[in-house]
Order: C-alpha cells, then sequence, then structure tokens
C-alpha cells in the first residue's frame, strides 16, 4: 500500500495502482447502488449499508467488503487479489476465480459464494443457510456452524465441508476430493469421502 492518508470514495468509484482506498456507499440522496473497481495493488476497504453495492477486485488487489443493514452485496474477485467479506443481515454473495484468494463471513443474513480457477476460498457461515460452489480447480474449506447450508464441489476441485449446525446437504459431484463432516449429527444429506 502507498503511503499517506487514504483516499475516500462515497459512491462509486475506482482504486487503482498502490493507492489505499476507502469506500462507503449508503442510500441517500440519488446513490441507491454503487459499483466499485480495485485494480494493480490498491488496498480497498468497502463499507455498504442498506444499499445496492459491487466490488470487482483483481490483479493484486487487496479487498475487504462490509457489509449490513439490508444491503445487497456482490464481490467478485480475480487475477492474484485477496478478498475478505463480512455480511451482518445483507445478501451477500462472493465469486472468486483466477489465483484470488477469498474468505467469507456470514454472520446474518442470505450468502453465497462460488469459487473456480485455481481460487482458494475459505468460507464461515455461522448464520446457517448457506449456499457454496467449488469448481475448476479450486480448493474450498466451507464451514456452516448454523446448519442448514449446502455445498457443493465440481469438477476438480478440493472441497472441505464442514456442518457442525448440522442439516447441510453435500454435492460431491467432481473428481477431486470431497471431504464432508456432519459434526456430531446425522441428519446431513449427500456427502463423499470422509464424512460419513
Amino acid at each position: 500500500s502507498a503511503g499517506g492518508p487514504p483516499i475516500v470514495i462515497a459512491g462509486s468509484g475506482n482504486c487503482g495502482e498502490m493507492q489505499t482506498c476507502n469506500l462507503s456507499c449508503a442510500p441517500g440522496g440519488p446513490i441507491k447502488q454503487c459499483t466499485t473497481m480495485c485494480t494493480g495493488m490498491s488496498d480497498c476497504t468497502a463499507s455498504c449499508t442498506g444499499a445496492k453495492c459491487t466490488l470487482g477486485c483483481s490483479a493484486d488487489a487487496t479487498c475487504e467488503q462490509n457489509c449490513q443493514g439490508n444491503a445487497t452485496c456482490q464481490s467478485t474477485c480475480g487475477t492474484n487479489s485477496d478478498c475478505k467479506q463480512t455480511c451482518t443481515g445483507a445478501d451477500c454473495t462472493q465469486t472468486c476465480n483466477g489465483s484470488a484468494t477469498c474468505e467469507s463471513t456470514c454472520m446474518t443474513g442470505e450468502c453465497q459464494g462460488q469459487c473456480s480457477g485455481t481460487a482458494n476460498c475459505n468460507s464461515h457461515c455461522p448464520a446457517g443457510g448457506c449456499t457454496y460452489s467449488c469448481g475448476g480447480q479450486s480448493t474450498c474449506n466451507r464451514d456452516c456452524a448454523g446448519g442448514g447450508c449446502e455445498m457443493t464441489c465440481l469438477e476438480g476441485a478440493n472441497c472441505t465441508f464442514t456442518c457442525p449446525g448440522g442439516n447441510c446437504t453435500f454435492h460431491c459431484n467432481g473428481n477431486g476430493t470431497c471431504n464432508t463432516n456432519c459434526g456430531n449429527h446425522n441428519n446431513c444429506k449427500g456427502g463423499g469421502g470422509g464424512g460419513f
């Protein structure tokens, strides 16, 4: 990250090169939705409250998206980017491809995550009811403490799905590895190597 104070962007905007940017989006006046791109070696922190927010993270950018207050958030991470998404009372989607490294935490709300390419994806779903899919040659570690998640492993992905909350549905349809664990419950459906 570059020296100097971060660039503050309210609404839509772009962050590039080696800039450090603080992005915020909240419904006020004409702003109902924000679209932000972070590229280069930029470092972006994005906050989305009660609005529709789309964050694109590519090249070697580092992006952190925090969503709350019934926001609808979409985070797309590619190339060698490093992405984090945290959702509290929001509707969130995180899509990772290329060689991106992604982490998502769904405290409350509706969350889903897609991982492909050679991306590395870690997801935590204390809220329960998350939907996760992993494909390509990606590596996924998804845990569903809240239970009731739907997790799919496709193509050559290497997946580890744990469901301490129980009542998850596992789809192991690929030719990679798919390790499933239902915690101390016996009410999960589907599965594959190592879980049952």
